[in-house]
């Protein structure tokens, strides 16, 4: 066994192996992905046919594009958050520990912020 293969253990050294960052960080990113484009098209197209045949007044779907705005962008930044923790990941072994678990954190927040955007955008027209 060489010294690499040694280091590379987790529990000796701090070091995790790449593989412990790349898989949640690819599984986030691929979820928020995956959310951001085709859930949020998805969403924007059946939440906006359902609002405009509910609400006939000027303005009345207006939270709703907003709730849709916000959960777009909010996708998008979890993307980006998980690109950087792949990044601090794969460049520095000693916080593979601490990015593995934020990676799986970010795929968790991924599902939760588009089920919290769909409620309170179906919410925001449905009084």
């Amino acid at each position: 066994m060489t010294n690499r293969a040694q280091a590379t253990r987790p529990g000796e050294c701090g070091h995790w192996r790449r593989w412990t960052v790349i898989l949640p960080g690819a599984i986030a990113g691929t979820a928020a992905i995956a959310l951001g484009t085709l859930g949020m098209l998805g969403a924007s197209f059946g939440l906006t046919s359902e609002c405009t045949d509910f609400n006939e007044a000027a303005h009345a779907c207006t939270a709703l594009y907003l709730w849709l705005g916000a959960g777009f962008i909010g996708e998008w930044a979890l993307v980006l958050a998980t690109g950087g923790l792949l990044a601090i990941g794969l460049k520095r072994p000693t916080a593979r520990r601490q990015v593995a678990i934020s990676a799986w954190i970010t795929c968790a927040l991924a599902v939760a912020w588009y089920a919290t955007d769909l409620y309170s955008g179906f919410h925001s027209y449905r009084h």
